[in-house]
């Protein structure tokens, strides 16, 4: 009867257990849906300041690049105004037989002016959301922004690949210092320890002495052969040069054949980007390459194609060194990204003559000679020409 009795207060027991472990449970899941609420409000509000971060970032590069695509543009108007000038020079009737073909001619100058003008008043309404729809595809608001930055960093990192002309090396003469021998701590026991003391001292300073000797005499004839090198390169170049200027053509006329374009104007490898359509290098865009890029090698010569005036032998932007040669018969020729230039303004050149060297200074990817070819504002397909 007793264990009957128990029975029930077990029962009761347990529904007691039962009605704390469902009250602790229900805390427990208040709790943790708490904390889940928590953590998202948390996640929630790192990703807005991350994205907020990243948008900043996007924003400033995004000025960035107008400016730096403006002044892209600028240059390529400056170029085509170049061209497209008479240089004040009176031009000379021209047989038609000299006169470029329907089939030379590509585009114009004054066409060309009109693209360009027209991209630098897309790029002035241009927004940093429209920018980034064409960026990235991404859906999520963060990655977006980070998919932009990205992509315009590297655009303008490319805009900024411009160097200088790189002078003639510079032979740096290293002086050796002999290092002074390590004062000895002796302690002086008698005098035939400070004699042995004295010895090692000595033959550790010579030893110092004909090691700084050796590294001395390896230096300076590490200097005497680089300078050798120079002197033999310019030797050559200087042969080279007078070489050239004993068989130009003895006879020059300002007219007729010798005044048109023709001919290769330095030694290429391949012509690595040909007139027309293409997409730039460094805008990554759809745009007219005005001329033909010719990988060469470095220092690579470079001559007139046809006789005339240099009208402009200097920096110019984007382009590098750069040379203009008016052929005073409507032809005008260009030359871009020359390593050195070896002519100057309003000196008389003749087809064959040394101007300059190959190079990539300005916005260049490479050692080549960007080449054009004008006539009057027509621009010609150099290729035609070669």
């Amino acid at each position: 009867m007793k264990h009957l009795l128990l029975i029930p207060a077990f029962l009761l027991l347990s529904l007691c257990a039962s009605a704390q472990n469902y009250e602790e449970f229900k805390k427990q899941r208040e709790q943790g849906v708490e904390d889940l609420k928590q953590q998202s409000d948390k996640f929630a509000k790192d990703r807005e300041a991350e994205f907020k971060k990243f948008k900043e970032m996007y924003e400033a590069e995004f000025e960035k690049y107008k400016k730096n695509y403006n002044a892209f543009l600028n240059g390529e108007i400056s170029a085509i105004n170049l061209m497209a000038s008479d240089d004040n020079i009176k031009v000379k009737p021209l047989d038609d037989k000299y006169k470029p073909t329907s089939d030379q001619i590509k585009s114009s100058a004054s066409n060309e002016k009109k693209v360009v003008e027209k991209e630098k008043a897309d790029l002035a309404k241009m927004t940093s959301n429209q920018a980034l729809s064409t960026l990235t595809k991404s859906k999520d608001k963060v990655q977006r922004m980070k998919d932009g930055l990205a992509a315009l960093r590297t655009l303008n990192k490319s805009f900024e690949v411009t160097s200088e002309a790189v002078a003639e090396p510079i032979i740096e003469r290293k002086v050796v210092a002999t290092e002074k021998p390590r004062e000895l701590n002796v302690v002086i026991e008698d005098e035939d320890s400070v004699i042995e003391s004295r010895k090692e001292a000595e033959e550790e300073a010579r030893r110092a002495d004909v090691e700084a000797d050796a590294k001395a005499a390896l230096e300076a004839k590490r200097a005497s052969e680089k300078e050798d090198s120079i002197r033999l390169a310019d030797a050559a170049r200087r042969d080279a040069e007078a070489k050239n200027a004993q068989t130009s053509a003895p006879e020059h006329k300002y007219s007729g054949e010798v005044s048109v374009p023709k001919g290769k104007p330095t030694d290429y490898k391949r012509i690595s980007s040909p007139f027309g359509v293409r997409i730039h290098p460094i805008t990554h865009k759809k745009s007219n390459h005005k001329g033909v890029d010719m990988a060469a090698n470095n220092m690579t010569p470079i001559y007139a194609t046809a006789d005339g005036t240099v009208t402009y032998a200097k920096w110019m932007g984007g382009y590098g060194n750069f040379i203009k040669i008016n052929h005073e018969n409507g032809y005008k020729t260009a030359y871009a990204h020359l390593q050195q230039i070896a002519t100057s303004n309003n000196n008389k050149v003749h087809r064959g003559d040394l101007i300059g060297y190959v190079g990539s200074t300005g916005q260049s990817t490479g050692n080549h000679l960007h080449y054009e070819v004008y006539f009057e504002d027509k621009l010609i397909d150099p290729e035609k020409t070669l």
